[in-house]
């Protein structure tokens, strides 16, 4: 777990984490998942949880608002550069899937990874930026939410019993797994068009209704 001992300093290093995670594509090396365990997992009460909870969004935010300014100024370069090459064409049809779902949107957060290329999907595809943010900023709550809170009962058990730090982070996995896992199916689940080549679509068949 990260060391962290000022609180303010934890929720700071979230905040920057969080931030160039959607708007310098950090999350496509590190992905913020970590950064919301490790900080989680060094804080104490409900009060150092609030602040970082509160630093995180607005690290989501800044970092979900650069992204999409990337994204309207530079997304097809970015997409069919060398860069995109290197993330893969798989991983980019997918974040294309869930920005053209609208509500679907909230849910990406909780794909590692992914979730770092839809802003700037978001913005090349003309996606409005109010709905854009709004429906980030929801899964952002809930993203930031639930991960600050295992990674706090997760540093707690460790603390408390330094024996069960392997099986407390191999536990801490298997969540995350699991909720990337099920977020998976809502998202194939919902997507009437998933068999079909995102390429071959319309481009306004991308923009969140």
């Amino acid at each position: 777990m990260l060391d962290v001992h000022d609180p303010l300093l934890g929720a700071l290093l979230l905040l920057i984490a969080l931030a160039a995670e959607g708007s310098l594509l950090l999350g496509l090396l590190v992905p913020g998942d970590l950064a919301i365990l490790a900080v989680g997992g060094a804080l104490n009460g409900p009060a150092e949880l609030a602040l970082a909870g509160v630093a995180g969004l607005a690290g989501c935010y800044l970092g979900a608002s650069g992204g999409y300014l990337l994204g309207r100024s530079f997304g097809p370069g970015i997409r069919y550069g060398r860069a995109g090459r290197w993330v893969g064409d798989r991983r980019w049809r997918r974040a294309e899937a869930l920005v053209g779902e609208g509500v679907v949107l909230s849910l990406a957060y909780f794909l590692p990874v992914v979730h770092a290329l839809t802003p700037v999907l978001a913005g090349a595809l003309g996606v409005p930026y109010r709905r854009f943010v709004r429906r980030a900023m929801a899964g952002a709550m809930a993203w930031v939410g639930l991960y600050l809170l295992v990674g706090n009962l997760a540093g707690s058990a460790a603390r408390e019993h330094h024996q069960l730090i392997v099986p407390v982070a191999a536990a801490v996995a298997v969540i995350v797994a699991g909720v990337a896992w099920l977020v998976e199916r809502i998202v194939k689940a919902k997507s009437p068009s998933r068999s079909e080549p995102c390429d071959s679509a319309p481009a306004d068949r991308h923009v969140a209704r």
